[in-house]
């Protein structure tokens, strides 16, 4: 969990700007909003993350955490190489002519695939501390 501190700003500020951005964004949707949590969600046809930003007050200055969940990524992108390898099974045991680097191949692309998703992930995350008016102390 990571932690910033923001000067001068109020919960609700932060939140209505989390709100805006995400609202701006493709591929950001707002899952849950409260008084001092918002809960994003990165997508890209299906959710992917879940970034959850807690505040707390500190005086006139806001701490916020922030937490990536990267528990989405796994249950949403599993299946996809599950029923990709049932597909190579099913050619191997139709035409006995795919070798077993195919399979190789498969998880090869199924993990370009995820690098691709944590580069977007990192990106939209990058993206919010840009938009995000920051002072660190």
């Amino acid at each position: 969990m990571k932690q910033f501190e923001y000067l001068a700003l109020k919960s609700h500020e932060f939140i209505d700007m989390l709100d805006v951005i995400a609202r701006e964004r493709t591929t950001l949707r707002v899952k849950k909003r409260e008084d001092n949590l918002i809960i994003l969600t990165c997508q890209i046809a299906i959710p992917m993350a879940h970034i959850k930003y807690k505040t707390e007050g500190d005086g006139d200055n806001l701490i916020v955490y922030r937490k990536v969940s990267w528990l989405p990524l796994l249950y949403s992108t599993l299946p996809i190489l599950a029923i990709l390898e049932a597909i190579m099974y099913m050619i191997t045991y139709f035409t006995s002519n795919v070798q077993w680097f195919s399979y190789l191949l498969v998880g090869l692309a199924w993990g370009l695939g995820i690098v691709f998703i944590v580069y977007q992930i990192f990106s939209e995350l990058e993206n919010l501390a840009q938009k995000l008016f920051k002072v660190r102390v």
